[in-house]
């Protein structure tokens, strides 16, 4: 997510996990967003609101 906020245009991380059959199970996910989709939705909200959703899982990757 970090590096879509940063303006990289390249989201092949997204299709990578979308054309993966077992790491979204893996990961939990129930269904995985095509990069459009995903690119589309972030230029409804604001900077700020996604960092603050990001940052506290984020941080807890970092603690011991």
């Amino acid at each position: 997510m970090r590096s879509v906020w940063a303006g990289h245009k390249r989201y092949a991380h997204v299709t990578t996990v979308r054309r993966d059959s077992v790491l979204p199970g893996r990961l939990g996910m129930e269904r995985v967003r095509s990069a459009d989709a995903v690119r589309r939705a972030l230029l409804k909200g604001e900077g700020a609101e996604y960092a603050g959703w990001l940052d506290a899982p984020l941080d807890s990757s970092y603690e011991e």
